[in-house]
Order: C-alpha cells, then structure tokens, then sequence
C-alpha cells in the first residue's frame, strides 16, 4: 500500500481540507496547493500580491483560513 510519505505527498496537503481555519500551514504548503515554488511565494509577498506569513514559534506560518482566501480568489495565482 503507498503512503503519503512513500508517494512523496506531504500528508498537509492530503488533508488539508480536513483542517480547521485556526490552523496554521508552512509556506511550502502555501506554495504546493497555488501550484508555484517557494521562491515565486516570497516575491508575490514582496510584490504585496500575498500577505506576509505570520511568525509562529519563530516560524513562518499561514493560517488556514488565509490560504483558503487566496485559492478562492486566485489572487496568488495571477501574475
């Protein structure tokens, strides 16, 4: 049987619809479910077209609620 970890899938982006909005989600998540590399995230943030990821723990985190925002409007998707 393949796993999420022997597929090569990251088990956040499995569930991710199981996720409640209060989550929080790396930005290479971020970056997988708009379907653009981590680099093209930062300059969209830098661009203002993302908002900044918030620090959690010292880490850089999206809360679930954001990116379900942005995929609905495609916002991190336009040039």
């Amino acid at each position: 049987m393949t796993t999420a970890s022997s597929a090569g899938v990251d088990s956040t982006l499995l569930h991710f619809d199981l996720l409640p909005d209060s989550a929080f989600v790396p930005v290479d998540t971020l970056a997988s479910l708009l379907g653009v590399s981590i680099a093209t995230v930062r300059r969209r943030i830098a661009d203002g077209k993302i908002p900044a990821p918030k620090g959690v723990l010292g880490l850089q985190r999206y809360q679930v609620s954001t990116v379900r925002e942005l995929l609905k409007t495609c916002e991190g998707v336009s040039a």
